[in-house]
């Protein structure tokens, strides 16, 4: 998908990068599970996982109470 997004076959303007000489401004990134911990605070973190549980987030198969 990295090369994919590199040489825009995807076709969208908003599927490019912002900047192409820089691999942390991709669309696609590692693909590691918990990656996101690598780029996100701890209070991030906790920010994100207590508005899924207020909010929901049909994504995750977390329904909105």
């Amino acid at each position: 998908m990295k090369k994919m997004e590199k040489t825009n076959q995807f076709n969208e303007e908003i599927m490019q990068s912002a900047n192409q000489q820089d691999t942390e401004s991709s669309k696609v990134r590692k693909g590691k599970v918990g990656g996101y911990a690598e780029y996100l605070s701890q209070d991030d973190i906790e920010y994100i996982d207590n508005a899924i549980a207020r909010l929901g987030c049909p994504f995750y198969g977390v329904e909105k109470p």
